[in-house]
């Protein structure tokens, strides 16, 4: 135990360090000891082999560039799953060491939102950090102010922001984004606190999920764990500490899986059509192909599996009632926009910088395929923390004998989810990869399924402590991150909200504090008021201009100086 944790820290240094310590040796002797670790545990020797190619397995795809290595380690956790999906049993009668208690899934909603507060106030400063989330945050103050679009600058140049139209058709400025996570933003901004917004949709997420594990995997320790996973997961934690709109999809995609469960067993149920229709609306307003690609499979699956039930069809079109309501709000959104009901914020964008996709031809093949398994790689790694590989968990849990249709429609949704983003131009690794985000949940019910069955053929033991082990590997990846950030702020732009905050206080509030770097701009342009009206006023300039002299008469004029260094003109 004691050399298993020295190389845990290694690798962990490894993490925050690139380049200081020979990756794929370190992870082979890490899988190594994992493997002897199961020989400890598991009577099964089929099995106890088997777990072992699959610890070798997940240890060569995860971080090795070279793709023969990849291949190798496709093709053993390949074997190993099929082997492990074809064993009958149950051999032994085992059961965590979590509690069944329905308190369980209210207590890890508050735990998750309590830490992502936290890390959202000590490490990311109540801040947004990714343009993305800058570019919602803003729009959201828009929002909260009343309107669904600001008026555009006098010089929209001096104060543009990524994914910030500044639209010169209808003089108006807003985001390229749907108003389903705007409005959460919107709200924070009203309370005063929008840096809370993410938090709290990561608690309402663990709430329901722990709703559809009790359902799906029975009132027991093993549901627990499953909610308590994604309580603790890397992933989850630090996503839900930022202001992305991937939260809101997430706490959408919960609600969309509860009602899907659900509707697997009671296709008659109007009620659950309801809601699953208002969770992939709700979805559909945030991040619209994740919706299309959660609901086709579950929603698909549920309407399949009823389709012999007399009335389960005509059931099942009460889920367009939702969508008609969020079609409304969406043309309302675009009229107030865009200016056109039919032409989205997207659409606008898009027109100009072109549509976000890989290169065309034989190499699209390639960069997708590279794409999707860096994304598989890293999702392996942050869903549950390293070395609980979620996606071979999870595949055994799909193809484990005795899998329920539900089953199935989870692990589809977590395939629909990676193929239609494999053609972005782009694969964005935030804590993760973020554009299978929303796949998380159906994952981590997988993946309990798929370690009940490795104990139902092992020793009671094995079970009794395989779950407390996964979550105790989640933890320790959540410190490892926390450390890493809090001793790397300079990864998150040069000014820090102290520094922002030393140009806000009540004698500068008519304040136009003029930026030249271009890393410093992006770090302080949504902190700007959308009316400019309230100061400071962040200005993004060239030496020599004079117009901000001009259209703020009467402000005070500064220039930004290294906000890193502890200067600030």
């Amino acid at each position: 135990m004691g050399l298993n944790a020295l190389l845990v820290a290694c690798e962990g240094w490894w993490w925050a360090t690139p380049g200081s310590l020979v990756p794929a040796q370190l992870l082979v002797a890490h899988a190594a000891l994992c493997a002897w670790a199961a020989v400890a545990w598991t009577a099964d020797q089929p099995v106890l082999r088997m777990a072992a190619l699959v610890a070798l397995a997940t240890s060569i795809s995860l971080k090795s560039p070279r793709i023969d290595a990849l291949a190798l380690g496709a093709l053993l956790g390949a074997l190993a799953a099929w082997r492990l999906t074809r064993l009958e049993g149950p051999r032994a009668s085992s059961r965590p060491a979590l509690p069944a208690h329905g308190m369980v899934g209210p207590l890890a909603a508050l735990g998750l939102a309590a830490l992502a507060a936290m890390a959202s106030q000590l490490l990311f400063e109540g801040a947004p950090h990714i343009a993305d989330s800058a570019a919602q945050w803003f729009h959201g103050r828009i929002l909260a102010g009343g309107a669904l679009a600001a008026p555009l600058p006098a010089t929209p140049a001096a104060f543009a922001q990524q994914y910030v139209i500044a639209d010169g058709q209808v003089q108006r400025w807003y985001s390229l984004y749907p108003p389903g996570h705007i409005a959460a933003l919107a709200l924070g901004w009203k309370l005063g606190a929008p840096w809370l917004v993410n938090p709290v949709l990561g608690g309402l997420a663990v709430v329901v999920f722990d709703r559809a594990a009790r359902n799906h995997l029975g009132a027991n320790g093993w549901a627990a764990g499953a909610t308590l996973g994604l309580a603790v997961s890397p992933f989850v934690v630090y996503m839900s500490a930022e202001a992305m709109n991937h939260s809101s999809a997430l706490a959408a995609a919960c609600l969309l899986l509860y009602a899907g469960q659900r509707l697997h067993g009671e296709p008659l149920a109007g009620r659950w059509w309801l809601v699953a229709g208002a969770a992939g609306t709700w979805c559909g307003l945030t991040r619209p192909v994740t919706a299309v690609a959660l609901s086709v499979p579950v929603l698909g699956s549920a309407l399949w599996h009823g389709r012999h039930t007399p009335g389960a069809v005509r059931r099942a079109l009460r889920a367009l009632l939702p969508a008609l309501c969020g079609l409304a709000i969406l043309v309302t959104w675009h009229a107030g926009t865009t200016g056109d009901p039919w032409v989205s914020g997207y659409a606008r964008f898009f027109a100009t910088a072109g549509p976000p996709v890989a290169e065309t031809g034989i190499r699209a093949v390639w960069t997708r395929l590279a794409q999707a398994t860096d994304n598989a790689a890293a999702f392996n790694v942050w869903a549950l923390g390293w070395p609980a590989p979620a996606l071979g968990l999870a595949w055994l849990g799909a193809r484990r004998a005795g899998a329920t249709p539900f089953d199935r429609a989870l692990g589809l949704s977590i395939l629909s989810l990676a193929a239609v983003h494999a053609p972005y131009f782009y694969q964005d690794l935030c804590f993760g990869p973020r554009f299978w985000f929303e796949a998380t949940p159906a994952a981590l019910l997988l993946a309990v399924g798929g370690v009940r069955h490795l104990a139902e053929h092992a020793r009671p033991g094995f079970g009794r402590w395989v779950l407390p082990a996964m979550l105790a590997c989640a933890v320790a990846t959540d410190c490892a991150l926390a450390v890493t950030l809090y001793a790397r702020p300079d990864w998150w732009g040069p000014w820090s909200s102290a520094a922002a905050g030393a140009v806000a206080g009540p004698g500068n509030t008519r304040t136009v504090v003029l930026v030249e770097d271009e890393a410093e701009w992006r770090a302080v342009a949504w902190r700007n008021d959308p009316w400019l009206r309230q100061g400071p006023v962040f200005a993004r300039v060239r030496r020599g201009e004079t117009w901000p002299t001009d259209q703020f008469a009467g402000w005070r004029i500064v220039r930004a100086g290294a906000p890193r260094q502890g200067l600030l003109w």
